[in-house]
Parts: structure tokens; C-alpha cells; sequence
């Protein structure tokens, strides 16, 4: 069979993972904008 390959050690790899970090520590600060933004706006009837 084909040999045996830790993906873990592949170069980039640690760099993704500092990157994968940054980026859901954003999401979760866009996200968090998002609902206050939403707490302040006006809601509107919507007909169904």
C-alpha cells in the first residue's frame, strides 16, 4: 500500500491552524456586531 503520511506534519499546516484562530475569532466579532445591530433596528409586520 501506499506509504503512511502525517497531514499534521505537512508545511502550512501550523499556519492554518494561527489562521483558522483569526479568522473565527473575527467571525464571532462580526457575529456579535450583528445581533446588537439587530437589537436596534425597528422590526417590521411582515404579511404571510
Amino acid at each position: 500500500g501506499d506509504p503512511f503520511v502525517n497531514v499534521e506534519k505537512l508545511p502550512g499546516r501550523a499556519a492554518k491552524a494561527a489562521t483558522t484562530k483569526n479568522f473565527k475569532t473575527a467571525w464571532e466579532k462580526a457575529h456579535q456586531m450583528f445581533l446588537e445591530k439587530l437589537k436596534s433596528e425597528p422590526r417590521e409586520l411582515m404579511e404571510v
